[in-house]
Order: structure tokens, then C-alpha cells, then sequence
């Protein structure tokens, strides 16, 4: 698989990130470090504590980062839940959260695949 493909897989636009990246290189250098970002643990732990303020500053971020690296599905979903959010008076919406979960999962189990089997 190469990175054109792994972003196939995690509904991503391969197209958009390589416009603002250049090269599949640099595009991999920060998919990778995609890995160790925090956010989406920032965000678990603000919605798990009823922190509103917090939970949306983690979405928000969460929905920056993923615009940045063209994960289609999970900036869509994040974007959702920031808008939700955005208001700071309710709590994260449950199932709003859950679709972050999932599509959030996805990229990450398609990166690691990716970076475990890259060649």
C-alpha cells in the first residue's frame, strides 16, 4: 500500500493534502506523527469530566488537525461536534461523539497498517 492508498482507505483526500504538503514524504512525515497526537485523549478525557469549555477547544482542534492532513471522514465528523459544542452550554451530544470515535479509530488502524507494512 502507499500513501495515495492509505488515504483511499481512511476516506481521505489524497489530492488535497499532497496540494498543501508537496510530496508523499512529507504527507507520510505527518501522518505519522499523527500517531502521538493528543487531542483526541484531550477530548475523551474534557467529555468524560463534563468539561464543555474543554471539549470544545479538543474538537475544535481535533477538526483543525485533521483538515490539515485531508482526513475527510474524521474532519467532518469533528467539525459536527464542534458546532454542537460551539454554543458551551451541553455536553458533548453522545451520538456525535461516537461518529468522532469511529472515524477516528478508522485513521488511526489505516496509519498503523499503513506504517507497519510499508516497505
Amino acid at each position: 500500500m502507499n500513501i495515495r492508498e492509505c488515504y483511499e482507505k481512511l476516506n481521505g483526500d489524497y489530492e488535497d493534502v499532497i496540494s498543501r504538503l508537496g510530496s508523499d514524504s512529507l504527507t507520510e512525515k505527518f501522518v505519522n506523527k499523527f500517531l502521538n497526537d493528543r487531542t483526541y485523549d484531550l477530548l475523551k478525557q474534557a467529555v468524560s469530566t463534563g468539561d464543555i469549555h474543554e471539549s470544545f477547544r479538543a474538537a475544535h482542534t481535533l477538526k483543525g488537525v485533521a483538515a490539515n492532513l485531508s482526513f475527510t471522514e474524521l474532519y467532518d465528523n469533528a467539525s459536527k461536534l464542534t458546532e454542537q459544542l460551539r454554543p458551551l452550554t451541553e455536553p458533548a451530544d453522545e451520538e456525535l461523539l461516537s461518529d468522532v470515535d469511529l472515524s477516528y479509530s478508522k485513521v488511526i488502524s489505516v496509519i498503523t497498517d499503513y506504517f507497519n507494512n510499508k516497505h
